[in-house]
């Protein structure tokens, strides 16, 4: 199986509706089928570096 790539407006996307729009993690994973984990670390990214 294939690596998925995500450009930088979709992570941006994602994160927003987890930190500003309170969805969780494990829904959101869900519905856009992308790992959880990547998820909790594009959250990251985004709080470290902005």
């Amino acid at each position: 199986m294939p690596r998925r790539s995500f450009d930088k407006a979709f992570k941006i996307g994602v994160v927003k509706l987890v930190t500003e729009e309170k969805f969780s993690v494990k829904k959101v994973s869900l519905q856009l089928e992308v790992h959880a984990n990547s998820l909790y670390r594009w959250v990251q990214e985004v709080e470290k570096y902005g």
